[in-house]
């Protein structure tokens, strides 16, 4: 039997990973919008997507940074990670 396990090159994971949202120029995404699932439905999917992909490449641990979020993103931060894992940086 071989132990190997065969792996995508395009598909890499990491032990630690960190995500840093900003809304900056990037006209393709919306991470606030991402979170309040408004919007264009195109920037949206995009959106998504890319979030998707970025957070499952963590293994061991997935911090996820945005700065000077609005309390409707903190919420909605809150129920998809749980409140003990949404935390103020200040």
């Amino acid at each position: 039997m071989n132990d190997k396990i065969e792996t995508n090159p395009s598909f890499q994971e990491f032990d630690n990973v960190l995500v840093i949202l900003d809304n900056g120029s990037w006209n393709n995404y919306n991470f606030g919008n991402l979170f309040l699932e408004t919007g264009s439905p195109s920037v949206l999917d995009r959106t998504q997507k890319i979030f998707y992909v970025c957070c499952t490449r963590a293994i061991e641990n997935l911090a996820v940074f945005f700065h000077n979020p609005d309390m409707q993103v903190i919420t909605k931060a809150k129920e998809w990670f749980g409140d003990a894992n949404v935390i103020s940086i200040e």
